[in-house]
This record gives C-alpha cells, structure tokens and sequence, in this order.
C-alpha cells in the first residue's frame, strides 16, 4: 500500500515487536532483547490519512505541502536532572534605561582638559590632595638637576548601576624623563 504525502488524519501506530523465539535455551554470546511496550515513547505524532479521505480531499491540497507535526505542548521530560526552569527559577527581565546622560569626554592633553570644567575640576582635586598629603612640595629648580616630568591621566568612574560617579584625574611621573 502507498503512503500519499498529504496528511489528514492522526494515526497512531504500536512499535514492532520481535518475532516469536523458538523455546531453546539462550546462547551465551546474545543479549537478551527487553520487551517493547505498547505505548509510543514520544509525545509526538505524526499525520497519516487514510486511502478514502485522500481521493476526496486531492483537489484541494497541494501536494507540495508540509507534513505537520503535532507536537505536544506539555511534552515534560522524565530525566532525573533538576534544572532551573524545573525549579521555577528565571532570571530577571532586564529592562532598558531610557534615562541619558551625556559624559565629557577623555581629554587627549591638559590643554583639552582645562578647557573642560568637570576635568579642570578633576585636576585641581588631585593637585590639592597631593599638597595636602605632602607628597610632594614645589621647590625652584636647581640648574644642575633634570626634572622628572609629569601628566595626567583621565578616567570616568562609574557606580555599581552604570551611572556616573566622578571625573578622576591621577597625576603620574613620566618614565621616559627618569
């Protein structure tokens, strides 16, 4: 009997079983076949129609079409591992953050950033932190002495939530003049 393409019809079928065996003791180099159940194993089946149904219904489906599977929607899997979703754990939404705010930008140099207020501010801090620490002290230079030279640098600090917390401005020595 052919089978048409076109489904119409759930049918469900058993699965094979093994033919009957001659009663005879088992052979030591065979293993024993467990028996099949009558049930399918999966929760999905798929259409068949039947020979009738497909003559009356040929004018109207195209024979190009798709077999659908019908898949069930509780199909629960009977493995042993608990998994998250098993548990009714999900991870949070994550919602987007319409709220923009607009940072300066990195300055290249020191000119760039005594242009800017938010890092001449920065500067000015961490110069009067190093005074007040007395890191250092400003002296005249001597002539016969090379001086260490020095620049910034820049950086944006940002709170846990991504906001903005402050311009940082770190003076350091320049290694190539040591």
């Amino acid at each position: 009997m052919d089978k048409p393409n076109n489904p119409i019809t759930p049918h469900h079928t058993a699965p094979p079983t093994s033919p009957p065996q001659p009663d005879t003791p088992p052979s030591h180099s065979s293993t024993p076949i467990p028996p099949q159940p009558d049930t399918p194993l999966s929760h999905s089946s798929t259409l068949i129609p039947t020979s009738a149904q497909t003559q009356s219904h040929a004018q109207t489906v195209d024979s190009h079409t798709p077999i659908p599977i019908n898949n069930s929607s509780q199909t629960m899997s009977t493995h042993p591992m608990v998994t998250r979703a098993k548990a009714g754990i999900f991870k949070p939404l994550e919602r987007m953050n319409c709220h923009v705010t607009t940072t300066s930008p990195l300055p290249r140099s020191h000119a760039h950033a005594l242009r800017d207020l938010h890092w001449k501010e920065a500067m000015l801090d961490e110069y009067n932190a190093l005074i007040s620490n007395r890191t250092w002290i400003l002296v005249p230079r001597p002539t016969n002495v090379n001086v260490v030279r020095s620049m910034c640098l820049f950086k944006h600090k940002f709170k846990a939530d991504g906001s903005l917390s402050r311009y940082k401005a770190r003076l350091v020595a320049n290694g190539r003049s040591q």
